[in-house]
């Protein structure tokens, strides 16, 4: 797919961040999501998977819905899956705790 400049591919998520002045992590909170989905979402990685969330993500962004629907039809199959350790640690050891283990 093809990227105008009214169609940001998920990369372009970190300059309309910017622009907006805020960290990821506002920009996560914001949102109500973690703050590695969010730097998922910067690094191409993932997806938002709802409208919900892309119309939230268009508010926090100052930018229209529209401007962030190809989100969500963009294709990442292409793209090399990345396994994180720690973060796959993190939501073990979560699970762990939340378990009463």
């Amino acid at each position: 797919m093809r990227y105008g400049p009214t169609q940001p591919a998920s990369s372009e998520i970190s300059s309309l961040r910017k622009a907006a002045g805020l960290t990821q992590r506002e920009a996560a909170f914001a949102l109500g999501c973690h703050l590695d989905t969010w730097r998922d979402y910067e690094a191409g990685r993932s997806r938002p998977r709802s409208r919900d969330r892309v119309e939230k993500m268009s508010t926090i962004l100052g930018v229209t819905v529209e401007h962030l629907e190809p989100l969500l039809s963009e294709d990442l199959s292409s793209r090399a899956s990345v396994w994180h350790p720690q973060t796959t640690a993190a939501k073990i050891a979560m699970a762990e705790v939340m378990q009463g283990r």
